[in-house]
């Protein structure tokens, strides 16, 4: 007889996995990086920045990402910011559950393992064939 505490542990992953799958594709937009406000100074002698000592300059809305293994970084306008904002927190949103979905497959695995074992085992008792 198979265990049922596997059977149960199986059936359990199954449904966290699935409840994280059905998270995964309710994500329809995102854009890959992050967004960054930076500050900088503009080196014009005669500018706010320069003269007031305590800013850190003008301020200047920013989003990075990855591709190809090629860093690259764009400025974005200030009417795109919460755009911006979203679609990033959507792409690590959407990587975070991938992890969490990567994770369960691998404890999937091992519980399908396990189970594989037990039912080899019982089988093997039935008759003696090796």
């Amino acid at each position: 007889m198979i265990k049922m505490s596997t059977k149960n542990d199986i059936q359990n992953l199954e449904e966290k996995r699935k409840s994280r799958l059905n998270e995964l594709l309710h994500i329809s937009s995102m854009i890959r990086g992050s967004y960054k406000k930076s500050y900088c100074r503009c080196g014009k002698p005669t500018c706010w920045c320069s003269k007031d000592k305590e800013s850190k300059g003008h301020p200047s809305h920013r989003i990075s990402w990855t591709k190809a293994s090629i860093s690259k970084t764009k400025a974005i306008p200030k009417e795109d910011v919460a755009w911006i904002k979203k679609m990033t927190s959507n792409y690590r949103k959407y990587r975070n559950i991938r992890t969490k979905l990567r994770k369960l497959n691998n404890e999937l695995n091992v519980l399908f393992d396990n189970l594989e074992e037990e039912v080899i085992k019982r089988t093997e008792k039935l008759k003696e064939y090796f």
